[in-house]
């Protein structure tokens, strides 16, 4: 019996060895598995991080954006030309212009249009993917002009299949000013290219006093309107003075009978140059001490300001 149960005992031993064999090269196993998933994803990982390094350095690299400025460049040409196509057209339509002086361009032109566009649409979807978050804020500040030019190409995409299709009942009136901002695109070419680096830093530095420039136009607004209204008050009673000729009071209400009349006046007298024409008819026909307001403003707003 005590043999038979040391064998029984032995049995045991042995059985239980070979589960915790069994049971180890399982888990070694298992632990071999997990390092070469483990790998496989590393290895894709590090594929597809090295594959955004690369793309994100293509699109930021110079000769990409050097080609992109030289495209910015020709789709201001062809803007200019266009706009000249459409100026001929709308010449013709009220009869200023020969019809037949041009040839029919329509096809033409939206031919490159689809072009430019196509090509600013595949440089937008090139930066979202392989810039991501750094296309929009990177380095603790918004990238300004990857947004403006974001902004851009939906609104010329936005220009070219519902404006230019009838606008599906939109106010066309109201949205067709939106497409002067291709034209902004510009500045790009600015930032891009080495040769105008002193032109960037003058921008930069017009643009470093721009507060200060803001409230002098502030300062100078209110001078203006305190002008405005005072020589809107002065004409006050010239207008029902009938000893004046009614040509005359027709010209002081033109141009001083109500504040907001008196404001563009003096708007217009202020930066055309051609004060005179806003100042004779008040001195020679309603009063000459007129002059001296129009001596004061001129000398202390016009010219020393």
């Amino acid at each position: 019996l005590a043999e038979a149960s040391r064998s029984a005992s032995h049995a045991d031993e042995c059985a239980a060895t070979a589960e915790d064999s069994t049971t180890a090269a399982r888990r070694r196993s298992l632990r071999q598995t997990s390092k070469l998933t483990h790998a496989v994803h590393s290895h894709h990982s590090e594929k597809e991080g090295g594959i955004l390094q690369a793309g994100r350095k293509l699109v930021e690299g110079n000769k990409f954006e050097g080609a992109i400025g030289f495209v910015i460049i020709l789709n201001i040409i062809f803007i200019y030309l266009q706009l000249e196509y459409s100026g001929y057209e709308a010449g013709v339509s009220i009869g200023v212009e020969a019809p037949g002086s041009l040839p029919d361009l329509d096809p033409v032109v939206d031919g490159v249009s689809h072009f430019f566009t196509s090509v600013f649409v595949v440089e937008l979807v090139l930066k979202l993917v392989f810039m991501r978050r750094a296309f929009w804020y990177e380095n603790g500040s918004v990238q300004s002009f990857n947004i403006f030019d974001a902004v851009v190409v939906v609104l010329t995409l936005f220009d070219m299949w519902i404006l230019s299709s009838g606008g599906a009942g939109l106010n066309m009136s109201v949205l067709r000013p939106l497409r002067f901002l291709r034209v902004l695109r510009i500045l790009r070419v600015l930032r891009t290219f080495e040769v105008f680096a002193k032109l960037r830093i003058l921008v930069a530095t017009v643009t470093a006093s721009f507060f200060a420039l803001f409230w002098s136009m502030v300062l100078l607004s209110i001078v203006m309107l305190l002008y405005a209204l005072v020589m809107c008050q002065a004409v006050t009673g010239s207008l029902a003075d009938i000893s004046l000729e009614a040509d005359t009071r027709s010209w002081l209400y033109r141009y001083y009978g109500t504040p907001s009349r008196s404001v563009w006046t003096v708007f217009e007298l202020t930066f055309s140059g051609g004060w005179p024409g806003y100042a004779r008819m008040l001195v020679e026909s309603v009063s000459p001490l007129y002059s001296i307001p129009f001596v004061l403003y001129i000398s202390g707003v016009v010219f020393a300001m």
